[in-house]
Order: structure tokens, then sequence, then C-alpha cells
């Protein structure tokens, strides 16, 4: 067996187990089968983390749940290494999603509308974001507040998605704008 092979067992055992005896306090669920593969930060974290069974969520990964907010992610999801949550309402990611590293997942956004008052002392706006099963969410892709991403869509590397991405679309760009569809819709 390949010692570094080995080593990432160990690793994602050590960081799987410390999550699931003594992380259970930050968690609402913490689903059978998951696999953390290194450290996650929590800055705030509340108790509406929801993980489902055999999720896999890799190193350098933030979640920031407030409190009274949900992060709830479904089963057998992958969350890339460097991604970032913000959750301040709710954030819903459906069953088998790819979510590669460096994404970043927002619900929420500064109030900057009073030109008197600076901006880090007007506080956050939210609307929740839904993502559904089987979606693909490339490199590097940002999720503003209050977006719709339908089932089994596909978000370009690098994307900005603004709005709502239909089922079966592949977007991409900044803003995310449609390529195509993987299959016929009606």
């Amino acid at each position: 067996m390949h010692i570094g092979f080995a080593l990432n067992h160990m690793r994602t055992f050590f960081w799987t187990s410390f999550y699931y005896g003594f992380g259970r306090g930050m968690f609402e669920k913490f689903g059978k089968g998951v696999k953390i593969e290194g450290f996650i930060e929590m800055p705030q974290c509340g108790r509406g983390l929801y993980l489902a069974n055999n999720t896999r969520i890799c190193w350098g990964v933030q979640l920031t749940v407030v409190k009274d907010a949900r992060l709830i992610i479904g089963e057998s999801c992958f969350i890339g290494p460097q991604v970032r949550v913000s959750c301040h309402e709710r954030i819903a990611i459906g069953n088998n999603c790819l979510i590669a590293g460096s994404v970043s997942i927002h619900d929420n956004n500064h109030i900057f509308e009073n030109i008197d008052i600076p901006i880090t002392q007007q506080g956050f706006t939210s609307s929740p974001v839904t993502i559904g099963d089987d979606v693909w969410i490339g490199t590097r892709t940002i999720i503003l507040p209050g977006v719709k991403i339908g089932n089994h869509s596909i978000i370009g590397a690098g994307s900005v998605v603004t709005k709502d991405v239909p089922e079966w679309a592949i977007v991409a760009g900044n803003p995310a704008k449609l390529i195509r569809y993987r299959k016929e819709v009606d």
C-alpha cells in the first residue's frame, strides 16, 4: 500500500471521528458514512448544520451558519477543498451534488443604501439558496443570495450565478448565462 494513501485514510478517519465525537453539538444531523478529510473552519456555528449520509467534505472548508440559520447538505455529496459557505437564513444542497474546490455559496449580502453609515454597520440582507439534486458546480464559482439551481445542472468553472438556473442547464460566465441543456427539455 502506498504510504500517501495510508496517511490520507488516517487523516480522514481522525477528522471524521473528531467531528462525530467532539463536534456533535455543532450538527443538527451527522449522517452515516460522512467523511471529513481535514479541519473545517466554523467561525459562527449554530446547530443548524445538517450533513446527510455518505457526504464527503475535503480539507480547508469554511462553513458559517449563524444562529437560527440552516445549512442542509444532502446525501452522497462531495464538497471540495477550500469551499466557503455563508448561511444567514437557509442554504439547501440536494443529493449527489459535486461542488468543486474554492466555490463560494452565500445566502446573504451587506446592506449599503445609507451613505451616512459605514457599510460594516448597516447589517445584512438574506435570501435562501437552493441547489437541486445531481448538480455539478465548477471550481471557483460564486453563488449569490436567492438563487435556485435546478436538478441535473452544471455550473461552469469561474461562474458568478446571480439568477435561477433551470433543470438540466449548463451555464457559465460572469454573470452565468445558459450555454445549452444536457438533454432536451419541454
